[in-house]
Formats: C-alpha cells, sequence, structure tokens
C-alpha cells in the first residue's frame, strides 16, 4: 500500500504505517525506495502492541486457572489468600481492562482531531501574520505622507526644507530608492545605493513625463519642446518593445501610496507623491522605493516578536531565501526547519509535519506567505497543548476505572470479612502456638465451618497449655545453677525441640568432695519421652543408691528393661569425681563420647557400653582416669552436632572438634555460654529438631 501511494503521491515524503517513505529515480526503468521509521510514532506503535498481548495474556491466565475445576482435574495449589486475590483482580481487571482499551482508542482518535486542529490554528496565525504585512505597509505610506505633505512655512526655503525632510525619510525608513524631479524633468534629488543603477535605467523612462504630470496636477497649459534626450529614449524604448506610456500609467494610478513592481528577479515597492508649496502647487515629484524583500525584514523584526508572544507556547520563524540568516540564531529547531523550506517551495498546499527535539514531540506547519511573497513562515507548538486538552479525557477515564475499582474492592472486603479475617485469626493462633504463647485464643467470629474450627483449635490450645505446664515440671527436674565444690565447677543447660523434651541431665554433690553427674537422651521427643525422664530421675535420687557409675546403670537397665518392654530406650552418662583428687569415673551407655579439652587440644573419653532398656544385663567397663586442674570436660547430647546449618547441612563432629577449644572460657557457665552463642550462629534459625543438652565440668580459675 505504501508503495502504491508513494507512487500516487505529488509530494517528496509519505507518513505511512509509522515509516517515512521517500523515493529517488535512477533512470526511467529503476527507482530507489526508503523508509525509515516515525519517531513520532513509535510509542503509539509500542502501546498499541502492549494492549494487543496484554488482553490475550489475561484471558489464558484465567482460564489456566479455572480450567481445572471444568474439567474434573486437580487445581493448582494455591493459597487461600493468594485464590481470593487473584479473584478480586481477575474480575476487576476485566472490565478495567476493557474500559482501558475503549479509552485509549477513544483518545487515540481525539489526539488525531486536536493535531488536525492545531495545524488548522497554526495556518491561521500564519495567514493572520502574512496579512498584518499589508497593514504595516499602510502604516509606512501614511507615515511618508505625513512627512512629505506638512506644510511650508512662509519663510523657510522650500528646496532645503524638503530636502531635510528627504534626509529623515532616509535615516528613519531607508529606502533604497529616492528621486526627487522638478517641473522640468531635472532631478533634483538622488540616492546613491545598492539600487542606484536599477532605479534609473527605469526612472529614466518616464523622466520627461514628469513634467506633464505636474502640469496635469496644477491645470497648467503649456507647450514645451520636446529634448533630442527624450526624444531618444523614447525611441530606443519602443524599439525594445517596452511601453513607456503604460509605465508611467502604473505610477500615476497609485499616486501617493506604495505599489509593487517588478524588476528581474526581485520586486520593489515604489510611492510617487508630488510635494506642493505653501501656496499649493506642486513643485516637484518625490519617488520612494523600498526592495520588498527589505520591508519583508523590516516587518519581521519589528513585529515577529510582539505577535508570537500572544501565541503563548506556540512560536513563529520566519525564514527568507537565506535561511541561515533569515532565522533567529536563538530559533532551537533550525536543523528541523531548513529541510522543510524546500519542501514548501515544492508544493503549494501547507505542510504538516512533527518532530522530535531533545526527547519532546513538536508539530510545524509551513506556509509560503502570500504578502510576504519571499519568506516561507512556520508555526510551532509543543504536543504538550494536545496533552492538556486530553487530561480532561484521561481524568474521566480514570475516575470511571476507580468507581469500578472501588465497587471490586468494596466486594473484595466483604468477602476478606467473611474469609479471610477468620484464616488470619488461625494464622494468628498458629504464631501463638509456634512461640509457646498456649493461653492465646482464636476469636469465634460467626458458626459457620470456619466458627468450628477455630473451636477446634482453642480446644487444641488449651490442651498445649496443660503440656505447657508439664514441660515447667520438667525443667524443675534440671539444675538451675552450677555446682562447685574445691574449686571444681559443674554447669549444665538443656533446650527442648518440643513443649516436653528427651534429654536429661543433672549434677549433685555426693558427700563433701564427691560430684556426680548424668546426661542421658530418650528415644522420641514429646510427653512419653518426658515419661521415661521422669523414671530416670526417681531411680538417681533413691537415697538407697552408692552413686557408683557402673552400678547406677545396670539398676537403670533393669528397670526399663523391665518396664519399657525395649519400647523405649534411653543413652545415659553416669561419671562421679572426686573433686579432691581429680579422679573421674564414667560408664557409658550408649551415649556420645564427652570431650576432653587438655592443653588446647580435645580428645574423647571412650567408654562403651548398649543403650538402657536394649538388654537385661548391662555389659560396659567403666573409664577411669584423673583430672589435672586445666583439664575441662565437656558431655553433650547429639542435637549439638546433628543440628542444620544455613546450607542444611549437619554441623558435624569435624567442625565442633575444630572450634571447642576456642571456645573454653575461665569458669564452666561461661564456657557453656561461648559453646551456646557459637551454635546459634551456626544453626539455622527456627525451631529445633531435637533436644540439645551440654554439661561443662572445669576447675574454675577465678
Amino acid at each position: 500500500p505504501a508503495l502504491a501511494k508513494l507512487e500516487g503521491s505529488t509530494q517528496p515524503f509519505l507518513f505511512h504505517a509509522g515509516y517515512i517513505w521517500t523515493e529517488l529515480l535512477v533512470n526511467p526503468e529503476y527507482r530507489i525506495i526508503m523508509a525509515v521509521p516515525d519517531p513520532s510514532q513509535v510509542a503509539l506503535q509500542r502501546l498499541n502492541r502492549l494492549w494487543t498481548v496484554c488482553l490475550p495474556v489475561f484471558l489464558a491466565v484465567g482460564f489456566w486457572l479455572v480450567g481445572p475445576y471444568f474439567r474434573g482435574q486437580k487445581p493448582l495449589y494455591l493459597s487461600l489468600r493468594l485464590k481470593l486475590g487473584m479473584l478480586f483482580f481477575y474480575v476487576a481487571g476485566i472490565p478495567i481492562l476493557l474500559m482501558a482499551i475503549s479509552a485509549h482508542g477513544y483518545l487515540r482518535e481525539r489526539r488525531e482531531v486536536l493535531e488536525t486542529e492545531m495545524h488548522l490554528r497554526q495556518e491561521t496565525i500564519i495567514r493572520e501574520f502574512d496579512r498584518r504585512f499589508l497593514e504595516a505597509n499602510g502604516r509606512l505610506e501614511m507615515e511618508m505622507r505625513s512627512i512629505l505633505e506638512a506644510p511650508f512655512s512662509a519663510d523657510s526655503d522650500f528646496f532645503k526644507t524638503l530636502l531635510d525632510r528627504l534626509q529623515l525619510i532616509r535615516s528613519q525608513f531607508k529606502p533604497e530608492i529616492g528621486e526627487l524631479f522638478d517641473e522640468k524633468g531635472v532631478n533634483r534629488f538622488h540616492m546613491n545605493t545598492r539600487w542606484s543603477s536599477v532605479a534609473s535605467r527605469v526612472l529614466a523612462l518616464i523622466q520627461g513625463s514628469m513634467s506633464s504630470l505636474l502640469r496635469d496636477i496644477n491645470q497648467t497649459q503649456s507647450i514645451e519642446k520636446v529634448s533630442a534626450k527624450e526624444q531618444l529614449i523614447s525611441l530606443t524604448a519602443e524599439f525594445l518593445g517596452i511601453n513607456v506610456d503604460l509605465i508611467f500609467a502604473m505610477f500615476t494610478e497609485s499616486l501617493g501610496s506604495l505599489r509593487e513592481f517588478s524588476v528581474g528577479r526581485g520586486a520593489l515597492q515604489m510611492m510617487m507623491h508630488p510635494i506642493r508649496d505653501r501656496n499649493g502647487k506642486a513643485q516637484v515629484v518625490a519617488i520612494l522605493g523600498w526592495p520588498k524583500e527589505d520591508l519583508e525584514g523590516i516587518y519581521v523584526q519589528n513585529s515577529l516578536g510582539s505577535f508570537t508572544a500572544q501565541l503563548g507556547e506556540t512560536k513563529l520563524f520566519v525564514a527568507t531565501e537565506r535561511i541561515s540568516e533569515s532565522l533567529s540564531r536563538d530559533c532551537p529547531f533550525i536543523s528541523e526547519l531548513i529541510p522543510l523550506k524546500t519542501l514548501i517551495e515544492q508544493q503549494v498546499l501547507p505542510i504538516r509535519r512533527r518532530f522530535l527535539h531533545q526527547g519532546e514531540t513538536y508539530f510545524v506547519t509551513g506556509l509560503q506567505g502570500t504578502n510576504l511573497s519571499n519568506s516561507k513562515i512556520f508555526a510551532v507548538s509543543p504536543e504538550r497543548e494536545i496533552d492538556r486538552e486530553l487530561v480532561p479525557y484521561r481524568q474521566n477515564s480514570l475516575i470511571l476505572g476507580g468507581a469500578i475499582f472501588l465497587l471490586s474492592l468494596f466486594a473484595g472486603r466483604a468477602l476478606a470479612r467473611a474469609f479471610l479475617i477468620p484464616v488470619d485469626h488461625l494464622g494468628a493462633g498458629l504464631t501463638a502456638m509456634q512461640k509457646r504463647q498456649f493461653a492465646h485464643r482464636v476469636p469465634v467470629t460467626n458458626h459457620d465451618e470456619l466458627g468450628v474450627l477455630a473451636g477446634s483449635f482453642n480446644s487444641l490450645l488449651e490442651s498445649l497449655e496443660d503440656l505447657e505446664v508439664a514441660k515447667i515440671v520438667q525443667e524443675t527436674f534440671f539444675p538451675q545453677t552450677s555446682l562447685v565444690q574445691n574449686q571444681w565447677e559443674i554447669f549444665g543447660t538443656c533446650l527442648s525441640a518440643s513443649r516436653v523434651g528427651g534429654d536429661y541431665f543433672d549434677y549433685f554433690a555426693v558427700g563433701e568432695h564427691r560430684i556426680a553427674l548424668i546426661l542421658g537422651d530418650v528415644s522420641g521427643l514429646g510427653v512419653s519421652a518426658a515419661l521415661v525422664v521422669a523414671m530416670a530421675k526417681a531411680l538417681v535420687a533413691h537415697p538407697a543408691n552408692d552413686y557408683d557409675p557402673e552400678n547406677m546403670l545396670a539398676i537403670m537397665q533393669q528397670v526399663f528393661f523391665k518396664h519399657l518392654g525395649r519400647k523405649k530406650m534411653m543413652t545415659c552418662l553416669f561419671g562421679v569425681m572426686n573433686t579432691q583428687t581429680g579422679d573421674l569415673t564414667i560408664a557409658n551407655a550408649g551415649h556420645n563420647y564427652p570431650y576432653l579439652i587438655r592443653n588446647r587440644t580435645q580428645q574423647y573419653l571412650v567408654a562403651k557400653g548398649m543403650p538402657l532398656g536394649v538388654r537385661v544385663r548391662r555389659k560396659g567397663d567403666a573409664l577411669k582416669m584423673r583430672l589435672q586442674p586445666d583439664d575441662i570436660v565437656i558431655g553433650y547430647t547429639d542435637g549439638f552436632v546433628e543440628a542444620l546449618n544455613h546450607a542444611g547441612e549437619q554441623i558435624g563432629y569435624q567442625k565442633v572438634e575444630e572450634e571447642l577449644p576456642g571456645l573454653t572460657r575461665d569458669s564452666a557457665q561461661e564456657t557453656e555460654q561461648a559453646m551456646r552463642a557459637w551454635h546459634q550462629t551456626m544453626a539455622r534459625p527456627g525451631s529445633l529438631d531435637d533436644d540439645i543438652t551440654l554439661i561443662v565440668l572445669q576447675k574454675k580459675l577465678r
């Protein structure tokens, strides 16, 4: 289509389908067709493509989400909040999207109308400025007449005063032609300018007719002999085909007025005016003339600024034959207007274009002047004028879209109160459960299915609150402070993974020179594990015990196997230390080997044995050794080394053994706290996967 339109177009350029098209004829058989993207259409085409893509995608997403429900398939898993939110935006988005597409089409059509109106308004401005050139010439005529027709005083010299007036005209109005002929045809005044030679040749043809003109004005009759020079000029003009009488008639018809005469390639604005003395007699005829392009330049220079100031953001620019000189140096669009000057010369109709300048779009209308025939006139207006006129339409579209959105929002709010608020309450209840705030209760707002669920959840919280009491009871099994005897200090803590855990530790004095420690881990978590811990606590606290490590584990083995029947097992480490001599005896029932830190290095205290509750009789050997004053013994449960780090991997024994010597401090409690702090930085945040218990035995240095 573009090629067909270009072939039938009389314009050198064609704007079609977002491109600027032109052609160059190489020879009668070949021509070159060229097209470049129209910058002003790129943004509009991008927006059209966006709307064309968005609507099908929007509809496809909707069918993808709801399709499984209609096909009887398993729907995509999404949270209730997300489902309701997507449903709300989908239901509200379809009418808003359709309205936006309709508004976009309307605004695009309205913009085209406003662009046409802008070009017509620019054309009207150009023609008005062109018309006012005639008014400027009329004012020039009146000013010339006021000077030339001013009365002469009785005591003044006529010719001297007249010459002064001509000099005044020359200084103020700068005519290029100035001649003064008396009744005898004698030239009494001649102005030397760049047009003098041309004026002399033209006026020489009618110089002999000046005397007859003055006689006609004065209504006097006399017969004067025609000079040989005048006869020669007349014969020469007739020989060249020049009608002198016609030229003279043209002057006399516009006596006292400006009249345009074509001279070669140029044009002159000429004025012939008789000058009367104080008695009313026409003594001389004054002839004044200006090149038309000079008058146009004076008019543009004097009037363009004030005329443009009344146009607001629209700017007017005038170019003559030499556009680089005639356009103001302050014109920011000179590079865009120079190519349009050639287009104006090639066509009669006004040109209408748009161009991009410093990131902003402008509209320009160009026209060859009618009265300003040597000038090309351009009117340039920014696109923001159209944008401002489109603001009310955009605002109305936004208000309507906002009303639809608010209506949908109101419906979504009502839906949220019916569904999401109870879900939020249940979520808050789960958060309280994670924080072990079992006194929290979920509000029962309705008696529907969600209300029944909230009531059941409250019953669960009440049960967990009972477990919290059980935890408090269990924590009373554990020592709360450190034990110091003969400068040897022992300290431990336990962090449970559930409300009641399966780890057990204890330490206490056995006489004045011995302390006992026990560290165990029951298989599993929860209440059942806590009951096993309570059983172990009762066995250890029996007053008949001699607190020999091997005997203690043997008794516990028999009781566990008899009453638990291998349903529950427990690893256990039992140790007794003589704080006066430093002798330490350790018996182990399948528990992790404790660490001995000596001389800033670590080693295992290996004592073997099977977990409690596995066999009827215990088999194992106790480990006996003497601790040095700087030795540190560290017991732990498997939750300490098997906790997951930030990468989801177990911390592991190797990492613990690398860091352990550097975590020792001056007291058992400080060492335990340092180990806990390091472990928190290594383990990933969140709830524990297993109980973590630590016991530290060392000599207190201060």
